[in-house]
């Protein structure tokens, strides 16, 4: 095998393994939003019932249009993690 074929099976190997880690950190990053969106649906979910123990019905009508804007900014949030990684997982 010749230097020069030598240097392309070596570059090859660091592209392939560069495109792997990329795509294991895509990954990561999704998996990590799936946690945060868990994490603040249970938080609310918690919140709505000592809103309805606590406060009554007001709160309860308050409580909800906060759940409201909560859901929007997560579902914004995986939009954009989403939007983000997708094409990152794709190109390899």
């Amino acid at each position: 095998m010749s230097e020069a074929e030598k240097l392309v099976v070596v570059a090859t190997s660091a592209v392939t393994a560069a495109a792997a880690a990329e795509a294991a950190a895509a990954a990561a990053a999704a998996a990590a939003a799936a946690a945060v969106v868990v994490v603040v649906v249970v938080v609310v979910v918690e919140v709505v019932v000592v809103e309805v123990v606590v406060v009554g019905v007001v709160g309860v009508v308050v409580e909800v249009a906060v759940v409201v804007v909560e859901v929007v900014v997560v579902l914004i949030a995986v939009l954009v993690l989403v939007t983000q990684i997708a094409p990152k997982l794709t190109e390899n």
